[in-house]
Parts: structure tokens; sequence; C-alpha cells
């Protein structure tokens, strides 16, 4: 299930570039300056961290909506980069991005976070009946291009020397990207 991450331990990052990876539209910025924009506004370079951002400023804007597309968003990103990430202890950096955006959310938002909850509870159920309506949009956001620093550097691997390469040498980003979408958020496969 896509929502039991929202209680790991807490995670530290910034987001990694000004631009944040997100598309140039004129938008509501949040508190730290983030966007909210719509799912099909995010470009591949887009990490995770800089999508929670504009999680964050959505339901600070009262986007409810668009802060769970977002939210689905990142975490699917996210679970695509622990296929290619090789240090397992990195791999943590999914459930703690979700705890931190959430937190932010709260922080931020007040009662809207509670709306962002119910919105996530809500897919969550419909999920069971089949296929959301966002997973289409989901395809269509295209193979993430993001660099994963952000879970390399969370992980051991990171303060280890002589440990293996930290990304898969055989990774194959269609096929995680597909199963990712599929198996992660049981969307219907590529139309």
């Amino acid at each position: 299930m896509v929502y039991g991450y929202t209680t790991l331990a807490a995670w530290f990052f910034a987001p990694q570039d000004a631009e944040m990876g997100l598309a140039q539209v004129q938008t509501e910025s949040g508190a730290d300056g983030a966007p909210c924009v719509p799912l099909t506004a995010i470009r591949p370079a887009a990490t995770p961290v800089d999508i929670s951002s504009a999680v964050v400023a959505c339901a600070e804007a009262g986007q409810i909506e668009m802060a769970a597309d977002l939210f689905m968003l990142m975490l699917a990103r996210a679970h695509f980069d622990t296929a290619r990430v090789t240090d397992p202890s990195a791999h943590a950096a999914l459930g703690a991005l979700s705890h931190v955006t959430f937190d932010r959310t709260f922080q931020r938002a007040g009662p809207r976070a509670e709306e962002l909850q119910a919105q996530l509870s809500a897919r969550g159920e419909q999920e069971a009946d089949g296929p959301l309506p966002i997973c289409a949009a989901l395809w269509e956001t295209g193979l993430p291009q993001h660099d994963p620093a952000y879970m390399v550097n969370h992980g051991m691997g990171a303060f280890q020397e002589g440990g293996p390469p930290p990304l898969r040498e055989d990774f194959d980003a269609e096929a995680a990207w597909q199963a990712t979408l599929t198996e992660y958020l049981n969307c219907a496969p590529a139309p």
C-alpha cells in the first residue's frame, strides 16, 4: 500500500536546485518558495525532494487534489529510485520523505494537511476497485530522469569506502518505471 510510509524517521534533505526541476508556470508559491503546480507541469528531472516542496505549497494554497496528485508522483519516483540505488539502507529515504512531507504540511498548512490525508486515504480505498484516474497522468509524466543523490546520500553506503557503486549498472529504467506504476501504484499498463 502506498500510504503506509507516513510514520518513519525524520529526513534531512533540502531541495537540490533553485528551479527545483519544475516547469516554468505561473503559480501560487508556498512558504519556502516552492510553486504549487499541476502534476503535468513536473519535468522528468524533478527529484522526489523537489516534488515534496510542491506538495506542501499546494496544501498551503488549498489545492488538496493537486497536492495528493503530487504526493503520489513523489512516492512513485522515490520507489523508482529504490530499484536503482544499490544500498538497501538508503531506501529508507522513501519513508522518511513521506514523513517529512506530512510534517511540513502540518506545520505550514494546518488543517489542510488533514484534508490531504483524507484525500490520500480515499484514493487508497479506490485503488481496491481498480486503477486510479491519476494513473494516465502518471504515465504521461514520462520516465524519471532525476539524480537520485538524495537517496544515495541517505544511506550508510555514503559513509563507507570500498562498497559497491551507488547505482545499479544493469538498471533498466523503463522496466523499473513500469513496475513502479503497475505494481506499486496498481496502475494499468501504459496505454
